[in-house]
């Protein structure tokens, strides 16, 4: 499987109401992330690719032997996706509100990231937990909690870089 999805969309609400859209509750829909790509970036993908693909802009040249790019919403100085000259995109963090395939997303609970995915390790302060990308041998996926244990960020990270981030 390439796992090249790019950008695909999912419900956001998961109120049981039915709607005529097919979504459920208020039919909000959020962006995707995984199994190795978001947005048309895609986990390896080539430095110089990431850049033509006009996703994301350099805001100055990349220090050796890895760096920063921004997606163009995000403001100057952002570190949304971390890129290694030899490997290349390292590791992509939308600020968006993302999901899984699998569903879990921004708001999602400690409980649903763990029903999701029994094997999640979360450091020594609860706050972070990382998973391997089901489907994927090369790409784990952070997730960040905030104090109410509600997944607040969502990023995808290459396990075989050779940049730290």
């Amino acid at each position: 499987m390439n796992g090249f999805l790019a950008v695909w969309t999912i419900c956001a609400n998961e109120e049981l109401a039915h709607r005529d859209d097919g979504c459920p509750g208020d039919g909000r829909r959020v962006a995707g992330i995984g199994p190795d790509s978001y947005g048309g970036l895609k986990l390896a993908m080539p430095s110089d690719q990431a850049l033509r693909n006009g996703v994301v802009i350099a805001d100055g040249p990349l220090p050796q032997p890895c760096g920063y790019y921004r997606f163009r919403s995000s403001p100057p100085g952002s570190t949304d996706v971390l890129v290694s000259l030899r490997l290349g995109v390292a590791s992509i963090a939308p600020h968006e509100n993302v999901h899984t395939p699998e569903g879990v997303g921004t708001g999602s609970s400690r409980v649903d990231l763990r029903a999701v995915y029994p094997n999640v390790g979360f450091d020594s302060s609860g706050a972070i937990a990382g998973v391997d990308v089901p489907g994927s041998s090369n790409a784990l996926y952070r997730f960040e909690l905030d104090s109410n244990s509600k997944v607040s960020h969502i990023s995808i990270q290459a396990t075989n870089g050779d940049c730290a981030g």
